[in-house]
């Protein structure tokens, strides 16, 4: 009976600080999310940026397939985690690419990026696809190209290196043992921390992603 009060006051002190580390992990887990988060926007910026100017440019502009291609071939490492840029006419019809594609060798009018960007005549981010053309796991970025009217004549592209997006990500600070999933707005993954290549394109939980669903823009885990 002598033992029962410090063995309350024990049992207290073991609660309270594991709560209070609970609290700390959380907390840390939340800044690191939110650094992770402000990251992946300077990157999407840095990349409408990019385009913006790209749409612009003559060669590009006025949609000749030869010089089009040549410019875009030279813009290849020039804008950090892309690995592939492409021109289409307002049909949706490749015009251009990096990898040489014949004009009107396929279309993109199918892809939901392309229907909002011509749709809104901005740029769109788009959600998670396998490339049309090389197979590979990205997300694309777009800027439509605008006649001196204002017309859309057509849009470029860039397609994101979600390998290349993980392996930057990687170096983003994580608490030890911290996982890390970064979903597009409709719950497919983008980049998973670890294991990413197991990962990659797979959809969150239906219970997680139901709580977040309304989310437009993805979510940071």
């Amino acid at each position: 009976l002598a033992l029962v009060p410090a063995l309350a006051v024990q049992g207290y002190n073991e609660y309270a600080l594991r709560t209070a580390r609970g609290e700390a992990v959380r907390n840390e887990a939340v800044r690191a999310a939110r650094g992770i988060a402000s990251d992946l926007g300077q990157f999407g910026r840095s990349a409408r940026q990019a385009l913006g100017i790209l749409a612009g440019v003559p060669e590009i502009r006025h949609q000749d397939p030869k010089a089009c291609t040549a410019y875009l071939k030279s813009m290849l490492g020039q804008v950090p985690g892309t690995f592939f840029f492409g021109v289409t006419d307002a049909g949706g019809r490749i015009v251009c690419n990096t990898l040489g594609s014949e004009p009107g060798a396929y279309s993109i009018a199918d892809r939901r990026y392309f229907k909002d960007a011509m749709r809104t005549g901005s740029f769109v981010v788009g959600d998670y696809v396998a490339g049309r053309v090389t197979k590979q796991p990205t997300m694309q970025f777009a800027q439509p190209i605008l006649g001196e009217g204002g017309q859309r004549l057509g849009l470029i592209l860039t397609s994101i290196d979600l390998a290349w997006l993980a392996a930057h990500l990687s170096n983003a600070g994580l608490p030890p043992e911290a996982t890390l999933t970064v979903a597009d707005r409709n719950g497919a993954i983008l980049v998973r921390l670890p294991d990413h290549a197991e990962w990659v394109g797979k959809p969150l939980p239906p219970a997680f992603w139901k709580g977040v669903s309304d989310n437009r823009g993805g979510v940071v885990e």
